[in-house]
C-alpha cells in the first residue's frame, strides 16, 4: 500500500523527508497512491499553487482514495481565500476559525490520537450531511467543555475524506492518519430504523446547529475584547472601531505620531466637526503616568487648540497581566490631578469593556456620562468590577 503527503504552504509546495513536492504541469499524470495526505498551509496567496491542490484532491476523489486533508492554522482561521471556495464547492465543507482549541476524539478507537493537534476551527457542511459522514474528534474548551465537531470524515464518489482543520504537530502523526483503522459501517444499514433513528438524527443536527451558532457568538464577544490586549496601531484603529460600533460614539482614526483618533459631531450644523482630539496608550507592565497625560497636552497646543480643548487619553494599561484583577489597578491620584488639570479625560480600556457591558444592558447613561465629562471635564472616567461609574478628579 503506497502512501504519499504533500504540503502546500505560503512558499509553494513544502519539501521535507516526508512531505514531498510534485511539480504539476498540464497533463501530467499524478503518482499513484492508495492514500494520499494533503497539508493545506497559506497556498492560497499563490494561485498556481492551489490550482496543484485542486489537481491533487480532483485526482484523489477520482481514484477512490483515502485523502487526509490537514488544514493549518492559517487556512482555519481565514487567512487564506483562493481556494477556500473551491474547497466548500468540490468538497462541501464549511470551516468556522476560533479557538485554539485541544481535540476531544468522538470514536474511542482513535484513544490518544489527537494528543498532538490543536484545533483552530469547527467544521461544518452548510447542506445535507454526505454520504458516511461521521465525527472523530470535537473541540474541547479551556473550561473543558465539549463543543462542535473539529475533525470529520465522509464520502465523496469512492474515496474516503478524511477532514482535520488543526494543527499536526509532526508528520508521522500526520502519515498515522493514513493507515488508521476505523470502523467501517456500511452506510446503507442506516436504512434500517430500529426506533427513533430519524428523530435521532434530527436532534443531533438540531443540537450542531445550536453549538455553531453559540461558538459564533463567542468568538463575536472574544473579537470585542480585542482592545485589552491589541497594541500599537493595531490598537489604535480597534479603539476607534469600538467607539463608534460598540460605544456609538463617532470617532475617526488619526495615523501619524502625535494624536491617534479625534471624536465627531454626529449632527446638526456641526456634523462632521471634530469635537475632541484623543490619543491610545499600551502599557504592558504598568499604568499611567503623568508623563503620558503631559504628552497630550502638549500634542493639543502643538495643533493651536486652546488648552481647554476636550482630549481623552484611552489606555490599555497593565495588558501582559496574567490575571483580570492584574489589570484592573487604579490610576494614581497625582495622574487623575494632572488630567483633571489640563482638561484631560483619561479612561481604561477595561473601562470601555465595562461600559459595552452596561449598553448590552440597555444602559447608556454611563455612555453618555463619559461623552459629558470628555467635553466639559478631565480627571479618570472609571467604571468598576460592580459597573459603577465615577469621574475621579
Amino acid at each position: 500500500m503506497k502512501s504519499i503527503l504533500v504540503g502546500f504552504t505560503r512558499e509553494g509546495s513544502h519539501g521535507t523527508d516526508q512531505w514531498e513536492s510534485h511539480a504539476i504541469e498540464q497533463n501530467m499524470k499524478l503518482p499513484e497512491a492508495d492514500r494520499v495526505g494533503i497539508l493545506l498551509d497559506a497556498c492560497t496567496n499563490d494561485q498556481p499553487m492551489a490550482d496543484e491542490l485542486k489537481l491533487w484532491i480532483s485526482n484523489a476523489i477520482g481514484r477512490g482514495v483515502r485523502i487526509a486533508l490537514f488544514l493549518s492554522k492559517e487556512v482555519q482561521q481565514g487567512q487564506g481565500t483562493v481556494s477556500g471556495s473551491w474547497l466548500v464547492q468540490r468538497l462541501g465543507i464549511n470551516v468556522n476559525h476560533g479557538g485554539p482549541w485541544e481535540v476531544e476524539p468522538a470514536i474511542r478507537e482513535l484513544g490518544g490520537r489527537f494528543r498532538d493537534h490543536m484545533a483552530y476551527g469547527s467544521v461544518s457542511f452548510p447542506g445535507v450531511k454526505p454520504d458516511g459522514w461521521s465525527v472523530l474528534g470535537k473541540l474541547r474548551t479551556p473550561e473543558g467543555e465539549i463543543g462542535g465537531s473539529v475533525a470529520v470524515r465522509f464520502r465523496r464518489q469512492d474515496a474516503d475524506i478524511l477532514v482535520l482543520p488543526l494543527f499536526v504537530a509532526n508528520e508521522e502523526a500526520a502519515a498515522e492518519w493514513l493507515n488508521v483503522e476505523l470502523d467501517e459501517f456500511p452506510p446503507y444499514l442506516d436504512e434500517l430504523d430500529l426506533g427513533d433513528e430519524q428523530g435521532a438524527r434530527k436532534r443531533i443536527a438540531e443540537a450542531e446547529k445550536e453549538i455553531v451558532e453559540a461558538t459564533a457568538a463567542l468568538e463575536e464577544s472574544r473579537r470585542r475584547k480585542r482592545i485589552l490586549y491589541l497594541t500599537g496601531e493595531q490598537l489604535e484603529l480597534e479603539v476607534v472601531r469600538f467607539l463608534e460600533k460598540e460605544l456609538e460614539i463617532p470617532a475617526r482614526h488619526v495615523p501619524g505620531n502625535k494624536e491617534d483618533l479625534c471624536l465627531v459631531e454626529a449632527g446638526g450644523e456641526t456634523e462632521g466637526r471634530d469635537w475632541a482630539i484623543g490619543e491610545v496608550k499600551a502599557a504592558e507592565t504598568s499604568n499611567i503616568s503623568r508623563q503620558d497625560v503631559g504628552q497630550l497636552d502638549t500634542h493639543r497646543k502643538e495643533k493651536g487648540l486652546p488648552s481647554d480643548f476636550p482630549a481623552v487619553l484611552i489606555a490599555n494599561t497593565y495588558w501582559r497581566g496574567p490575571v483580570l484583577a492584574n489589570r484592573d489597578s487604579e490610576i494614581h491620584p497625582d495622574v487623575v490631578r494632572r488630567a483633571s488639570e489640563d482638561h484631560i479625560v483619561v479612561v481604561r480600556t477595561l473601562d470601555l469593556i465595562r461600559l459595552l457591558i452596561l449598553t448590552n444592558r440597555g444602559d447608556r447613561e454611563a455612555v453618555e456620562a463619559l461623552v459629558e465629562s470628555i467635553r466639559d471635564g478631565g480627571g479618570w472616567f472609571e467604571v468598576d468590577a460592580d459597573i459603577r461609574h465615577e469621574l475621579h478628579k
